[in-house]
């Protein structure tokens, strides 16, 4: 049942289930990221090479039922699940893991017997070109964007008519230091980790700050390097 079948095409292909097999439960749940993730190649939502887009989202959540004990195959019984790293899907390769930072997987335990474990399954690797360009061709990345941010009190930056992106943080013990700090008129900046050429953090690509009301923090997302080209824009 695809994203175009009605409700009842869905409970009737449930309903017509039949257990066979193994417990292949990674590569069941490779299956069912790689549909998810076909899908979000098809509506444009993973792009590559054009930066991330916060607002780009498809929040989806996987149910699996397990009895909780060992999984089989036909290599044998295996203590640990092992999603297969190797995916049918074109542009998976650019991607570290299997999912995305808005999936989200839940797991109902039955906790029934299950069976005696052996030695655990062996996981191969796809041999990397060695060639000098390969990491520029080749940007596998995280499914969470990783932020960093510098405790150096800076002031906040905006100049009229240039658009720039705001997002409330949950509230958290950072933002809640953030707050109690009572400084809603200076900012910290938010940086890439390796984004430029000559330092491991790079430049600032915006900044955290509270509201002027001091009830929420904000992330305010701006041009790379914001600082320098701003004064430029402004003149």
């Amino acid at each position: 049942a695809g994203w175009k079948e009605n409700h009842a095409t869905f409970m009737s292909e449930l309903k017509n289930l039949q257990a066979s097999g193994l417990t292949t439960l990674g590569q069941a749940l490779r299956s069912s990221f790689d549909l998810l993730n076909l899908n979000r190649l098809i509506s444009g939502i993973d792009n590559y090479g054009q930066g991330r887009n916060p607002f780009f989202l498809e929040p989806s959540i996987l149910i699996t039922i397990t009895d909780g004990n060992k999984l089989t195959s036909t290599s044998g019984v295996q203590e640990e699940l092992h999603l297969p790293l190797n995916s049918p899907l074109p542009g998976s390769e650019l991607t570290k893991e299997p999912f995305r930072w808005d999936q989200r997987l839940f797991a109902l335990v039955l906790r029934l017997p299950g069976l005696a474990s052996t030695e655990p399954e062996q996981i191969g690797s796809v041999p990397t070109d060695e060639s000098a360009i390969t990491q520029m061709c080749e940007p596998p990345r995280t499914s969470h964007p990783v932020v960093r941010f510098s405790c150096i009190d800076c002031e906040p930056m905006v100049i009229d008519k240039l658009p720039f992106d705001k997002y409330e943080l949950e509230p958290s013990p950072l933002t809640q230091y953030i707050l109690e700090r009572k400084s809603p008129h200076t900012c910290w900046q938010v940086f890439v980790t390796s984004s430029g050429k000559y330092n491991e953090l790079g430049y600032p690509f915006g900044y955290l700050k509270a509201s002027t009301t001091l009830t929420c923090v904000n992330l305010f997302v701006m041009p790379y390097n914001y600082p320098v080209l701003l004064p430029l824009l402004g003149k």
